[in-house]
């Protein structure tokens, strides 16, 4: 029986040499490998690799998707990141996010199995890791908003309590990655928009260059000298570190001063909000394009009309030719202009003349039982 899985690895710090690609090769005959990633789809069989030891090895990243809702995405981070304890308080609350010690790493591992109608659509791995890869280096450098959805997520899985506070003031404004997450995640998007109403604190979004100077300037002087010697090194994780170590952060790590943290039952209650709006939008969408639509077809009427009324009685012959056609598209031709010559007839007080000349259709054309019915179908709207 065949199970559709996908599996996916990227690396961002660097890049795999000829014999990495030869030993993952190794691993899979079938895969699709290039010098930053590993991709392989089965429908029968299973991957013989081990992803811990892929990502140790060799990647940053790894993303799995197999039919019937089941999704993981692995984060490979140095073990010194400075802010594992801070997302840990985070996500404490999330039975399908953890930290795994990996070697010399540390690993964010966030399993999900959502079995259901609402995942069937879950089949389709590729281009998810590329739109969920930039989520890294934003947390690498201390952007804590990934942490804030697994929150999310756990709340919108009735896990928490109404009265559970948000773990940051906010995580607006979303980034395509969180965006892209937040879909992974399952998450109602209209719950993703309420928190993202609020704008992220210090610990997230992007550093303003003159913040950055300005924390660059109290540096001390070894640490500039440690920071710069990685960069000329080629170290890949010093721009992250030192976007870490210029950003803003309140003391305790995960809370703002002056800022009152919504609690969820807010939240829900904005998202509430939120979905009657776009619900309402969406319908006043609807109706402006089907008015859109019934003034095109009245002008191209109007237009067509016109034409008719310039041939007069010769849209008789018309309808003939296209009866002689014998199909439906030709009935529905001849219909068509029935139906507007009866139109010029209401028009120009001509009912009766209209009417002797469609029984004259009727009599010489009683054998196309299909036009016939068109005909007696539209009776209404060809009333004398």
């Amino acid at each position: 029986m065949s199970y559709y899985q996908y599996h996916e690895f990227q690396t961002t710090d660097r890049r795999l040499s000829e014999a990495d690609k030869q030993r993952l090769r190794n691993v899979s005959s079938r895969a699709e490998i290039t010098s930053t990633s590993f991709a392989v789809q089965y429908d029968y069989g299973d991957f013989k690799g081990n992803q811990k030891e892929f990502l140790a090895r060799w990647f940053d990243l790894h993303l799995y998707v197999a039919a019937g809702g089941t999704r993981r995405l692995m984060i490979r981070l140095p073990a010194r990141f400075a802010r594992r304890a801070t997302v840990e308080r985070i996500i404490n609350c999330c039975e399908f996010a953890e930290f795994i010690d990996n070697g010399e790493d540390c690993l964010l591992d966030i399993f999900l199995y959502d079995e259901g109608a609402s995942y069937d659509g879950w089949t389709d791995g590729p281009g998810w890791l590329d739109a969920l890869a930039p989520l890294r280096s934003d947390l690498l450098s201390g952007d804590l908003r990934l942490a804030y959805l697994l929150w999310l997520a756990t709340a919108d899985r009735e896990m928490l309590e109404d009265d559970a506070r948000e773990p940051l003031s906010g995580i607006g404004p979303l980034t395509e990655g969180l965006e892209a997450f937040g879909e992974f995640l399952g998450i109602d998007p209209d719950l993703v928009r309420a928190a993202a109403d609020a704008t992220a604190g210090p610990d997230c979004g992007e550093i303003p260059s003159e913040t950055a100077l300005a924390a660059i300037k109290k540096m001390p002087d070894d640490k500039k000298t440690e920071l710069l010697h990685r960069f000329f090194e080629g170290d890949p994780l010093a721009h992250t570190d030192i976007r870490a170590d210029v950003r803003p952060s309140d003391v305790n790590g995960i809370t703002a001063n002056g800022v009152r943290f919504r609690t969820l039952s807010e939240l829900r209650t904005r998202a509430a909000a939120i979905r009657e709006e776009r619900l309402a939008a969406r319908e006043r969408a609807k109706a402006d394009e089907q008015r859109r639509r019934r003034l095109e077809l009245e002008e191209a009427r109007r237009k067509r009309l016109d034409r008719l009324r310039r041939h007069g009685d010769g849209v008789w012959n018309e309808i003939e030719t296209e009866l002689s056609g014998r199909s439906g598209k030709s009935y529905d031709q001849a219909l068509e202009l029935v139906l507007d010559m009866h139109a010029l007839a209401q028009e120009s007080g001509n009912l009766a003349g209209f009417h002797d000349k469609l029984d004259g259709i009727r009599l010489a054309h009683g054998e196309k039982k299909a036009f016939i019915r068109r005909l007696d179908d539209n009776s209404a709207a060809l009333r004398r």
